[in-house]
């Protein structure tokens, strides 16, 4: 494949390079936490600001640097009468700007986020009372230095077409060696620089933005967590087969809310959880059922235990743990039909000898134009959308199946072992097909290369009679492997985004060197302008590559998404 960004030549953007982290020097990866206190006397409003009234007196500030990134702190701002607030943060080669906060108050107690690492700035507080006058303090903020063995990242750019924001990237532990416990997630600007970090500590993975203004993970050993912005934690969630726990609170002030289902047990949040609108959350568990002697012998010949296997469950949870209602795949798919490719392995997420894994779903939307939750069952090759209601306790409706025992008929390629999905403009579907087990290809035993992709297809299930709803693909891209030179495999991991411009992000987390050692990987991250005439090969044209890894450094990454801002929620005005 031609990458359009690495020409140069009159009329073309030039491609700018950026390598993060070269610039900064080495540090003590566990630096002293920073305190900076100050009364600073108000200097009034800057000569561009409109000054309605005098300058209300001065504030009390207290910048504390994160124990938890070393490139995030908390700013609070005391005040005599109640203000609204807007913190800058500049460097001799950076900038950063908070939103103005939505309420007055003579107390704000605010995330400072976007930093670089190893940088002096000088940190403007702005605040403006309800009569209109604007004072401004400055006070001084040293970051530290990210923790050692975080990868060098090459990005090429076309900045005029890439969508601006943070690109956020799950560094996966499973093929990396990145020194400590528990796997980065880290945010880099448009120029490939490292502005934003949280390590749990354990396996963390599907950051997701929550409407009150906080991240959810999913989250090992605990179902799932909830941070605000700078990594503090607020809220972990576990689950309690007996449904004894009551909620408690740890040492560092940490919600521990259990949670517990009377009609399924229901095992730890894997994967994915989706923040609802209302404080509540969707995520992905996990229950288990009986495979009959025989049907274990005739699935995995010679093995000599006795295993259960474990299905997918999607759970409706309040914000207090209350598991509303539930949908378990095993009512769902047909185990019969569709046992998978993976029942023999005895190692994996959540695998033993004795209890295996079935339908493997790694992926959960809530559509909110269909009322319906959409899940990505990796192993039984299916996309499935389930009737959201009102009703509690277990559910089973089924607006549609894509993939096996589809329910509309489908016009494309057929996908297998999806990753990914959810629904973007116009309602369409997008989704990343791993490919693994591709008819024709090497893995399901031809001649063709494997090779994954992303994908997007049309839903029309529009009509009042289902006997109408059809579904088509419009779209895919796939590209050359740039270590390999082959088609890029990426049988693991990955996952495609649609961004605020129209651009697809697309993710190739686990992409193969060898096909026979998946711990032999490394990442393609592309942002791509579709363009559905083309499709296939490259699917439009590629304006934001990140290249991680190579042949002598294996490393992989769960997911990438670009955020808008690391400033969202109530606590900000909306600009």
């Amino acid at each position: 494949m031609t990458a359009p960004f690495l020409r140069s030549s009159a009329g073309l953007v030039i491609a700018i390079l950026f390598a993060a982290g070269c610039s900064d020097d080495a540090a003590d990866s566990s630096p002293e936490q920073s305190t900076t206190t100050a009364a600073a006397a108000s200097s009034g409003a800057d000569d561009e600001e409109i000054q309605k009234g005098p300058p209300p007196p001065s504030p009390s500030i207290t910048i504390t640097l994160s124990e938890l990134s070393p490139i995030a702190a908390r700013v609070v701002v005391d005040t005599v009468e109640p203000v609204t607030v807007q913190i800058t943060a500049e460097s001799a080669n950076h900038t950063v700007s908070t939103p103005v906060t939505a309420a007055l108050s003579d107390t704000h107690d605010l995330p400072l986020v976007g930093l670089r690492q190893n940088s002096d700035y000088t940190v403007a507080i702005t605040t403006t009372d309800a009569d209109g006058g604007i004072g401004q303090s400055r006070v001084q903020l040293m970051t530290g230095a990210l923790p050692d063995g975080l990868p060098e990242l090459d990005i090429a750019i076309y900045p005029d077409q890439a969508s601006p924001g943070i690109t956020i990237l799950e560094l996966n532990p499973v093929a990396a060696n990145f020194s400590g416990e528990g796997n980065p997630i880290v945010g880099v600007d448009q120029w490939g620089e490292y502005v934003w970090y949280h390590n749990a500590g354990s396996f963390t993975g599907a950051a997701q933005r929550t409407p009150s203004g906080d991240v959810a993970f999913q989250h090992d050993p605990f179902a799932f967590s909830v941070t605000d912005i700078t990594g503090r934690r607020l809220a972990e969630y576990y689950p309690d087969p007996t449904g004894a726990d009551a909620e408690s609170t740890a040492g560092d002030g940490t919600r521990l809310v259990p949670y517990h289902a009377d009609w399924v047990e229901l095992g730890p949040v894997h994967h994915d959880i989706v923040p609802m609108a209302d404080g509540s959350f969707l995520a992905l568990s996990t229950t288990e059922h009986g495979v009959p002697a025989e049907q274990r012998a005739a699935l995995c010949p010679g093995d000599e235990f006795e295993w259960d296997i474990f299905s997918d469950v999607i759970m409706h949870i309040t914000a207090d743990g209350a598991v509303l209602r539930t949908w378990d795949l095993y009512d769902i798919s047909s185990f019969e039909a569709h046992p998978g490719e993976f029942l023999c392995n005895r190692q994996g997420l959540g695998i033993t000898e004795t209890r295996r894994d079935w339908t493997h779903a790694n992926a959960l939307w809530f559509d909110e134009s269909r009322d319906a939750i959409i899940v990505s069952s990796r192993h039984t090759d299916q996309l499935i959308a389930l009737a959201m209601t009102d009703a509690a306790g277990p559910q089973t409706e089924v607006r549609w199946i894509l993939g096996n025992d589809a329910t509309i008929p489908y016009e494309g390629e057929t996908f297998h072992h999806t990753h990914g999905v959810k629904t973007v403009t116009g309602g369409d579907l997008l989704f990343y097909d791993n490919g693994n087990f591709r008819p024709g290809t090497l893995s399901a035993g031809g001649d063709e290369p494997d090779y994954s992709r992303a994908v997007r297809v049309s839903v029309d299930d529009s009509s009042d009679d289902p006997l109408d709803w059809t579904a088509t693909q419009v779209w895919d891209h796939r590209m050359v492997d740039p270590v390999t030179d082959l088609p890029l495999y990426a049988p693991f991991l990955s996952d495609a985004d649609e961004l605020s411009n129209g651009n697809i992000l697309v993710t190739h987390g686990g992409a193969v060197i060898d096909p026979a050692d998946f711990l032999n990987s490394h990442v393609v991250v592309v942002e791509i302008v579709p363009d559905t005439e083309a499709g296939g090969d490259e699917g439009g044209e590629i304006v934001w590559q990140l290249s991680l890894g190579d042949a002598e450094e294996s490393v992989s990454m769960y997911r990438a998404d670009r955020w808008d801002s690391l400033y969202f929620g109530p606590l900000w005005a909306v600009e």
